[in-house]
């Protein structure tokens, strides 16, 4: 039986991938209480809905502890003369195609940390895990990538992904969380300056495309720097 204290029940907004970039910008803003499933790992829109859809367990034996390509069957095999269908990737809206942590060994000590890191996803999540003096505060999801840096363009379809996520939460525990989708522009020095940050709201949450040069993307402290600079604009956009 794991244990672990409650504070992240408390989390306002939560990192959700698709790369660890989210749960960068929220440890550098003091933002996580703790870690949760997606944190650190490689995910994409397939892992969100299997996450969602089955407990947390299975969820780990059969796409966490083993990463693997998502493949499905071409066309039915039946309808063929043939007799045979070939495999082919599953589509994703959005992410990566393998769920994988690159930051840690795949051992027991990982497994049980994954497993940790998932169960409070699904409790924080979960309305049906609250107590009965326990009000529940709907969290917000935080999905990052860039607009166009070569392998960090993740979401190419913003508002098809908050709609694709908001539809899971609905089927599955009765409501629809906000979404922030913060899309980096890396940019010039020279154009930097002249780069203003774009905010586009919907019913769905906030897609926010923020500025960042490319000297500043380029050195870890200086990027986490510039990431507490984004605290009043996620404190307003979880508001």
């Amino acid at each position: 039986m794991l244990k672990f204290g409650s504070r992240f029940k408390a989390q306002s907004i939560i990192s959700f991938g698709p790369s660890c970039l989210s749960a960068e910008i929220l440890k550098s803003c003091n933002q996580r209480t703790a870690t949760f499933g997606f944190d650190w790992f490689r995910s994409g829109s397939f892992h969100h809905a299997n996450f969602i859809r089955y407990p947390t367990e299975e969820f780990l034996r059969h796409y966490v502890v083993c990463p693997s390509l998502p493949l499905v069957q071409k066309n039915n095999p039946l309808e063929h003369e043939s007799k045979t269908s070939e495999l082919v990737k599953r589509d994703t809206i959005y992410g990566y195609e393998v769920l994988y942590n690159p930051h840690r060994p795949y051992n027991h000590e990982s497994y049980q940390y994954f497993k940790r890191a998932f169960l409070r996803l699904s409790i924080r999540i979960d309305p049906l895990h609250l107590s009965n003096n326990e009000d529940f505060i709907p969290p917000t999801l935080l999905l990052t990538d860039y607009i166009n840096k070569e392998h960090y363009i993740h979401i190419p379809d913003p508002k098809k992904a908050m709609l694709y996520l908001q539809s899971l939460f609905l089927l599955r525990y009765g409501y629809k969380p906000k979404i922030i989708i913060l899309r980096f522009n890396a940019c010039s020095d020279q154009l930097f300056p002249e780069k203003n940050v774009s905010i586009v709201s919907s019913n769905q949450g906030l897609i926010l495309v923020v500025p960042i040069s490319r000297s500043i993307d380029d050195d870890v402290l200086s990027r986490r720097n510039y990431y507490r600079s984004l605290i009043p604009l996620l404190s307003e956009a979880t508001l």
